[in-house]
């Protein structure tokens, strides 16, 4: 007895493995059909007659008009997006001095935290997280040191034996946020 797939009972086109290949005829063409006609599908079937526009498949009056002003204004958007591309970044202003002395005080905190924590300021500011560009760390004892930063050509220095409440002020208003000072 010889092995049948399923699928050949429930496709009958799908030849068995060992068949030779079936030659698919060709259409032979319809002498009733007009010139016109288009062909569609494998079996040749044709459509004889066209769909004649009516009036309620034209396009409304206003359509035209309105894609033609989007495609004005995709080009010109275009054209702003490439010239503002081509212009590079647009500068960083420059810090202000309430921002200069935020940024101090958010790495003394760091400092300060460590110190608490070690019983001791940190070796190097990598110890504490801190980015080398813009600060400047140096150990002077084992519970005092000297922290600066420098953003943008503004300079400042911070020094651990002032208190932190006498140089910056309130921790709320050094954590203000918004508006230049």
């Amino acid at each position: 007895m010889k092995y049948q797939p399923l699928n050949d009972l429930i496709d009958p086109d799908v030849p068995a493995a060992d068949a030779p290949p079936v030659p698919v005829p060709e259409p032979e063409p319809d002498p009733d059909a007009p010139e016109d006609a288009y062909v569609i599908g494998r079996p040749g079937k044709m459509v004889l007659t066209l769909k004649k526009e009516e009036e309620g498949d034209r396009p409304r009056a206003w359509v035209k008009p309105v894609a033609i002003l989007s495609a004005i204004l995709c080009v010109a958007l275009t054209i702003w997006n490439i010239s503002r591309f081509a212009a590079g970044p647009t500068p960083t202003p420059p810090a202000t001095d309430f921002q200069v002395r935020q940024q101090l005080y958010l790495g003394v905190m760091k400092v300060e935290a460590y110190r608490r924590g070690h019983g001791v300021t940190p070796d190097s500011m990598h110890d504490v997280g801190l980015a080398s560009p813009p600060y400047a760390y140096t150990r002077v004892g084992p519970g005092k040191y000297m922290l600066g930063i420098d953003l943008q050509g503004r300079r400042l220095e911070y020094n651990s034996s002032i208190p932190m409440g006498s140089y910056f002020g309130s921790p709320q208003s050094m954590l203000q946020t918004g508006g230049s000072r």
